[in-house]
């Protein structure tokens, strides 16, 4: 999955551990959502 590919590389590159993730989408279809690593 492309997502938890994403989050293994942000852990990576910067060699911290991952506390949270905030996904925030607008109600409509075809729209992006914002991941947020913490």
């Amino acid at each position: 999955m492309e997502l938890l590919d994403r989050i293994e590389q942000q852990m990576s590159a910067t060699r911290l551990p991952l506390f949270a993730i905030t996904v925030a989408a607008v109600p409509c279809p075809d729209t992006p959502v914002i991941l947020t690593l913490h």
